[in-house]
Order: structure tokens, then sequence, then C-alpha cells
């Protein structure tokens, strides 16, 4: 698995590994937080960020989270980590530099083609026949 990780110690962050993530990666980054002082106590969050948005994700039982995907889909560059918990103890950010990625929008494949009528004939009587067990008979007006 891949992970960045951080340790906090009162409300400064800091980065502790030296992993290089690249971009438009998903569902494969995430991110680990060692808490050092007390006031980190109960549910905390998340903050990720880069120039366009920022996503909050709640940490797990283990201080961990998904990296949101949202954040990766950039070209290259960096965005920030921060955390917050409790009645709004803060941390400063981290910041984590993005790498390029070889792969991109402009790949043929990277595109999903508009379905033909076939396909999508062929999805309609698969959702028909997962949502009645067959597809004999039927009436025209179960296709709307």
């Amino acid at each position: 698995m891949a992970q960045l990780q951080f340790s906090v110690s009162d409300q400064f962050i800091s980065r502790k590994d030296d992993f290089k993530p690249v971009a438009k990666s998903r569902n494969y980054l995430y991110a680990k937080f060692t808490f050092l002082t007390e006031e980190w106590q109960g549910v905390a969050t998340a903050i990720f960020r880069n120039p366009d948005a920022a996503y909050e994700v709640i940490l797990d039982e283990n201080n961990q989270c998904l990296v949101p995907w949202e954040i990766l889909d950039a070209e290259y560059g960096e965005f920030y980590v921060s955390v917050f918990c409790g009645d709004l103890v803060t941390a400063n950010k981290a910041r984590v530099r993005l790498y390029q990625s070889g792969y991109g929008d402009d790949l043929e494949s990277s595109q999903d083609p508009t379905p033909s009528v076939y396909a999508q004939i062929i999805t309609k009587l698969n959702d028909i026949d997962a949502n009645h067990n067959n597809i004999d008979g039927g009436l025209f007006t179960d296709w709307t």
C-alpha cells in the first residue's frame, strides 16, 4: 500500500516518508497520521488542498485515510495536507510534491467511448434481467 506518513505534535504537522506520489492515480494512495501530543483526541479529519479545491476525509481507527483522487488529478505540482479534530484543534500544512504521470486524458484508451445503441440495449436487458430474474415477455413500457 502506498502511503504518505505524517506526524503531528502540538499544532505542527510534518511529513515523515520519502514516497513520491505520481499524478492521475485513483484509489491507491493513503495518508497515515501519528499524533504525538494529547490534544489530538477523538475523531480527526484530514484536509487535502490544491490550488483549486480542498477535500476533508475523516480518519479511520488507525488514523489513516485514502487520499482523494481529485487531489491527484493534476498534471503535476503540489498539494498540502493538514488535520483538525475536537473543538477545532488545527495544524499547519505539510507540502507534498506531485510528480507528472505518463498517463493522460489524451490517450484514446483513457476515454470511455459513447456506448452504441446495441450496447445500450444490452445494458438495459441486463438491468431488467437482474431486477426481474428473467427477460421473457415484458411490455414496451418496461423500457422507459
